[in-house]
């Protein structure tokens, strides 16, 4: 059942590329993108449940429990989260995305802070309790996947994370303790413009 929840969301992943590619679905905001992939996820779920077999429930902001993390500090809430059902027995997977600084808006701040948030998701990921995690992410700024060797919190394409970051911002400093390591495999789809970068990392 996991291989099957897998393919639900790889090809609700494909799909949800295309609509963005196409057009079709609106990109400055990170919270539309979220639900156009749940809707997605959704729509490619519909022929296991048509069999009556199978029953998919997709959640937005789902209570994964208490964790603590850099990020959360008490109840953690992923953004998507995909169950599948059958026979008594279900597998879950739990979906954080990202939508970092659109090209036209970002500044040297908000780019650091993007690409911390990302590495804030993977750790809240690892602390909660699925079959299946992803990190999802979409800009269209070359900056995140094509940056600098030396840049801080790098999660361009084919760098890999280390195990412990720190962010420190005026007063405070965030610390990220990663139990894995992930390769960052961002797609660059076809395009005129504006440019559309793409990463899913699953984590292991």
């Amino acid at each position: 059942m996991k291989k099957i929840l897998q393919e639900v969301i790889d090809k609700a992943y494909s799909k949800w590329q295309q609509g963005i590619v196409a057009d079709e679905i609106p990109t400055t905001n990170e919270r539309t993108i979220q639900v156009y992939l749940a809707y997605y996820i959704l729509q490619q779920g519909k022929p296991l449940e048509e069999n009556g077999e199978y029953k998919l429930t997709v959640l937005l902001e789902e209570n994964m429990g208490e964790i603590h993390t850099c990020k959360t500090n008490g109840i953690g809430r992923c953004d998507i989260v995909v169950e599948l059902a059958s026979k008594g027995k279900s597998v879950r997977a739990a979906i954080e995305m990202k939508r970092p600084e659109t090209k036209a808006n970002a500044m040297n701040a908000a780019t650091t802070d993007a690409r911390f948030a990302v590495l804030a998701d993977i750790e809240n990921l690892e602390h909660y309790d699925a079959d299946l995690k992803y990190e999802i992410a979409y800009t269209d700024y070359h900056i995140f996947p094509h940056s600098r060797e030396d840049i801080k919190y790098n999660i361009s394409d084919g760098k890999s994370t280390v195990k412990h970051y720190e962010y420190k911002k005026k007063a405070k400093t965030d610390i990220i303790d990663l139990k894995g390591i992930y390769t960052f495999n961002w797609d660059d789809l076809p395009h005129d413009k504006p440019e559309h970068y793409f990463l899913k990392l699953r984590l292991k």
